[in-house]
């Protein structure tokens, strides 16, 4: 805008529909706008595709001090997100990344793997494959709905694995040699 500052609601890296576009080495920092008061949302996005299938790439970049860091990215390798809400939310890949935030760490990815997930309230969250991550936070891997963790590891997390949100079983997800320790 015209001072030089972020709106609440920008997106620092948007693919704007365009497909294909690959992000190397790039770090994104802030994206705030004018708070009003204690209970003000700003929402901002650190790198954002509007949709999955823009098939959007980020290797090796950083987002920081965003709502989202990684905003519908479909594959990431190497990066890290620190997020005030979600750090990760949906892609196809998420891979060797670093995801803290204050609800969330990674969110409705469908194949994440070697990873780390820490979200104040979970860490990782209707993944529908989670495979060699570890896991921190209140819970550290909610799975739900036929999603799978295999080979995963919970840290520190008031509950390491929570299932769905009833008994049914169609509504809770497959874990396999996976572990917690406190």
């Amino acid at each position: 805008d015209a001072d030089g500052l972020a709106t609440n609601t920008s997106s620092t890296v948007y693919s704007n529909n365009k497909d294909y576009i690959t992000w190397k080495n790039v770090s994104t920092d802030g994206g705030t706008g004018a708070i009003d008061s204690f209970s003000d949302n700003n929402i901002t996005h650190g790198f954002r595709s509007a949709n999955d299938n823009d098939y959007m790439e980020c290797i090796n970049c950083m987002a920081q001090s965003h709502y989202y860091g990684f905003y519908r990215v479909a594959y990431l390798t190497d990066c890290v997100a620190l997020a005030h809400y979600y750090a990760i939310y949906q892609g196809y890949l998420v891979d060797r990344c670093i995801a803290m935030s204050g609800y969330t760490g990674i969110f409705g990815v469908d194949l994440v793997r070697n990873s780390i997930g820490h979200g104040a309230s979970t860490g990782f969250y209707n993944n529908d494959v989670v495979l060699n991550c570890t896991g921190l936070g209140g819970i550290s891997f909610r799975p739900y709905a036929g999603d799978f963790i295999y080979n995963c590891s919970a840290e520190f997390g008031s509950y390491g694995y929570y299932g769905g949100f009833n008994t049914n079983a169609s509504q809770n997800g497959m874990i396999s040699s996976s572990f917690v320790t406190h």
